[in-house]
């Protein structure tokens, strides 16, 4: 008759750790990365795909806009000959109407290679701005 099988305590040690081992692989998180590559790919994509949308009427508002209004607008968007502006508030956009009625229209169009008949001003935030009021 054969012996019976007697284990030895590395064997019994050794099948729970094997299993702890498989568990873990399961149950715990990849490491994250922490590196700023990706978002900053992501943020530079973005730009090029607005700076396609906008086209030369972007860069023609940025040359022929006032300073003072400048940095309180943000060109938006260019399609079909208008340039959607966004501006912050009303009193904003009154000053740069004011300043496209009196010649800043014409300024913009002979600045840009695109034509340009109007302006549209819409009143929002800018894309990207999270400042709080």
């Amino acid at each position: 008759m054969p012996e019976p099988h007697t284990s030895t305590t590395a064997e019994t040690d050794a099948a729970p750790l094997a299993m702890i081992t498989r568990l873990r692989t399961h149950r715990v998180w990849p490491s994250r990365t922490v590196s700023l590559t990706e978002t900053v790919a992501l943020e530079r994509a973005a730009i090029r795909r607005l700076r396609r949308r906008l086209g030369s009427a972007g860069a023609a508002w940025s040359r022929a806009c006032p300073e003072a209004l400048r940095g309180r607008t943000v060109p938006g968007a260019y399609r079909g000959g208008v340039l959607t502006v966004l501006v912050p508030d009303a009193s904003t956009r009154y000053r740069v109407d004011r300043w496209l009625r009196s010649g800043g229209l014409r300024a913009l169009q002979g600045a840009s290679g695109s034509p340009l008949h109007r302006v549209q001003l819409t009143i929002g935030r800018a894309p990207g701005d999270e400042g709080g009021d």
